[in-house]
């Protein structure tokens, strides 16, 4: 009788522990507490994009003891995203409430400033495009120099690459750069590179059970050191940069941050959360973010078009004459990528073949929402799947397959495609993505019209193009080229 009762109640919690909301998406719900974390692998968007299949394109999943929402099509995403009163522009908070910055910011009107103050630097307004361009024109000769150095040998050229996009971007924070060979640049880059290691699983079994895990495994307070050590550099670097500020001559994004602050912009919200925006660490937070998204991301993207280079010499050949002949001794501009149809097929079809961030950042429901004739609750976390959508059958023939024509059109000019989405799309889509794409671009031309990229003659197979990092960033692992001048 006991073993019977213990199995009834057994069931009973089971049975409560699944219940999930009237009317919610379907979908697996695994095992109690884990829910279906351990089912996931290492590469959880293949994996939801298999159970799409069978629960459809609004499906629910219980990740460990919330219930989470997956989106796997574009219909569907691009419904929810761009829906009215941002009801899935939310962010799950995690163990990361309080946080500043803009990245896991919560929707709302602190957030709508913080972005709008990207938005004056980023696009637009602010330094403006023109600025911006510049600033990454400017890193170009040191990134040829760079590469030039180790021409004609095998090298790996992650940190190169690495350094010429941090570069960018810290001409765009600050107004100034680093020497690739600077030791503050090392610690930063490292502390950056570490923050996206852990894969999805293990980061929400990390949060889950952060208050037994701190006690007996040491990688968690390891990952909180770090992040600290990175806003530590930050704020030392912030607080050269302020005694050099003149509100005349704005270099970068601290100085438009500080200069908005009192340029009288929405200053009846600004009175009204002036602790929130006075205070240092929240722009600290804020440049943390900016370089933590821009860096990896960008940096990982010019690995990955490099690699398929390396595994398609047609079309590196294909590309190299088009930007020859086209810019011969010009210097490379944006204003150009019309005239360089095939080199801006590649890109966007190197963002759809290896997307770099599989899942994007989860969202949350700020309201109770219907969508596909689903019940999703208010706080509920929604995660998106960004490779389901680039990897999708209905949207591109074999997309397994590399084939930078498919974005061409009949007369051989570019198209772009409106389901390459990298940078997601609503109110929060890539703030940078504008420099970003300016970075992928620019960048890769100018390595392409100065070196020819060959494998590594020592090494007789070439670099896995199928797998990379399990991370939460889906990245190249490490390989060799050739950079032959």
């Amino acid at each position: 009788i006991s073993a019977f009762l213990f199995l009834v109640a057994m069931y009973a919690i089971y049975r409560y522990w699944s219940m999930k909301p009237r009317n919610f998406p379907p979908g697996p719900t695994g095992l109690p507490v884990f829910g279906v974390l351990p089912y996931l692998g290492m590469r959880p968007e293949q994996t939801f994009n298999k159970w799409k299949k069978t629960y459809g394109p609004v499906m629910g999943v219980r990740m460990s003891k919330k219930d989470w929402v997956v989106l796997g099509d574009h219909s569907n995403i691009k419904l929810a995203l761009l829906c009215e009163g941002g009801s899935f522009s939310g962010r799950p908070t995690f163990n990361n409430k309080g946080r500043k910055g803009i990245a896991f910011l919560d929707f709302g009107r602190k957030y709508n400033f913080q972005r709008s103050l990207g938005l004056l630097v980023f696009s637009g307004n602010g330094l403006g495009k023109n600025s911006l361009e510049q600033h990454v024109r400017n890193e170009a000769p040191h990134l040829i120099e760079a590469v030039r150095g180790q021409s004609n040998k095998p090298f790996d050229i992650e940190n190169i690459v690495t350094n010429a996009v941090f570069n960018t971007l810290s001409l765009v924070v600050y107004g100034q750069r680093f020497e690739y060979s600077d030791q503050r640049f090392t610690k930063i880059f490292h502390q950056l590179s570490t923050r996206f290691h852990e894969s999805l699983p293990f980061a929400l079994t990390n949060e889950t059970f952060a208050g037994i895990l701190k006690t007996v495994f040491t990688r968690r307070n390891s990952k909180k050191r770090n992040m600290e050590n990175l806003e530590d550099n930050l704020l030392h670097h912030f607080l050269e940069h302020k005694n050099t500020m003149s509100r005349q001559t704005l270099r970068g994004f601290v100085d438009a941050f500080l200069s908005v602050q009192d340029s009288g912009i929405d200053s009846s919200y600004l009175v009204a959360n002036s602790v929130f925006h006075s205070k240092v660490d929240q722009l600290i937070h804020y440049i943390s973010d900016l370089f933590i998204c821009g860096t990896i991301t960008t940096a990982g993207a010019l690995r990955w078009a490099l690699l398929c280079l390396l595994h398609h010499p047609d079309k590196q050949d294909k590309m190299r004459r088009e930007i020859i002949e086209v810019l011969g001794d010009k210097d490379v501009t944006m204003l150009q990528k019309a005239d360089l149809p095939y080199t801006s097929a590649f890109i966007h079809e190197v963002c759809r073949y290896r997307t770099i961030f599989p899942l994007g950042l989860p969202h949350k429901t700020s309201y109770d929402v219907l969508l596909d004739s689903y019940f999703i609750p208010q706080g509920t976390t929604v995660c998106i799947n960004l490779w389901g959508v680039h990897n999708d059958p209905c949207l591109f023939d074999e997309p397994g397959e590399f084939r930078p024509e498919r974005h061409l059109y009949e007369d051989g000019k570019f198209g772009r495609s409106d389901y390459v989405i990298p940078f997601s799309v609503g109110p929060r889509h890539c703030l940078g993505h504008q420099v970003a794409s300016m970075m992928l671009f620019s960048h890769l031309v100018n390595l392409m019209r100065n070196f020819e990229f060959l494998p590594d003659p020592t090494d007789p197979n070439l670099p896995d193009i199928t797998n990379g990092s399990s991370g939460i960033l889906f990245l190249p692992r490490n390989f060799k080229l050739v950079a032959k001048a």
